[in-house]
Parts: structure tokens; sequence; C-alpha cells
């Protein structure tokens, strides 16, 4: 459900890759695992756990925020095309945290 709400989103848009949607999506898929990691670490999370923790950290970024931005006219550009560059990105991002914590 989530894709199709997307397609029709990104169907009323146009597509421009800006600095702040490549920050978001830098920030989305680099850093935000990267933080769960170290906490994950820092709190003795170890095992199973810990990689679902950095996994979940390294998820694309999520629809519905494209959705808020669309209903509240705000910054709808960007936030789609950080969702597309996020999920695009995920495959080579996810791979390689599976990679990492395995």
């Amino acid at each position: 459900m989530a894709l199709f709400a997307m397609g029709l989103l990104l169907s009323g848009q146009t597509f421009h890759v800006s600095i702040p949607s490549l920050a978001n999506v830098a920030f989305k898929n680099l850093l935000q695992p990267a933080v769960m990691w170290s906490f994950a670490l820092l709190l003795g999370v170890a095992g199973l756990s810990l990689r679902e923790m950095i996994l979940l950290g390294a998820l694309p970024t999520a629809s519905m925020t494209a959705m808020f931005a669309v209903q509240y006219k705000v910054y709808e550009n960007d936030s789609n095309a950080t969702i597309v560059v996020s999920t695009v990105f995920s495959v080579v991002s996810l791979g390689a945290i599976i990679a990492l914590t395995s």
C-alpha cells in the first residue's frame, strides 16, 4: 500500500535531486545505522539483536514523510527525491550492512 501511495505522490511532482535531499539520504542511510551501531555497542547489545537494530536504522526513508509534505505543502520535491534516492541507495547500503554484521 505504501508503494502505491508513493507512486501516486510521485506522479504529481517533478523529480529533482538537490543538496538537502542528498544530505537527508546520507543521514538516513549512513549516519543513522552508525549511530544505532554505536548505541547498541554502548548498551552491550550483541548477536541477532545488534544486527536487527542496525538494519532497522538502515532502512530507507518512510513514504509517510512525503505524504505529510504534500498535505502541508512544504518540502514536497525534496521529500519525494529523498525517498526515491534513499530507496535506490538502500540496495547498496543494506547489502553492505548485512555483510558487515554477518
